[in-house]
């Protein structure tokens, strides 16, 4: 039998994996972002208009996985909160109701 509360719950544990779930996606936007500030930066400071680019690409690329990541963790927050009630009907219920 599991405890009720504390980190040993796997209420606590089911709760810490969905959190983190989509922390590499984030990492990974985050350094697309990061990479291509540099290479903007870089691009201005030798005139290199081509690295300007490249590095803003790269920053719309970064912003565009931060924004897929967050709808992914929505999407993944809402569909462990619904449920199916398994009555004749089978209506959608949210958890708690």
């Amino acid at each position: 039998m599991r405890p009720s509360g504390g980190l040993g719950s796997q209420s606590s544990l089911q709760k810490y994996r969905r959190d983190t779930k989509g922390l590499g996606d984030k990492f990974d936007a985050a350094k697309d972002k990061f990479t291509g500030k540099v290479k903007e930066t870089v691009g201005k400071a030798t005139d290199d208009k081509s690295m300007i680019v490249e590095g803003k690409a790269d920053q719309v690329k970064g912003a565009m996985k931060d924004k897929i990541a967050d709808t992914k963790a929505h999407l993944k927050e809402d569909a462990a909160q619904l449920h199916t009630d398994d009555t004749e009907g089978g209506a959608p219920t949210r958890a708690g109701s």
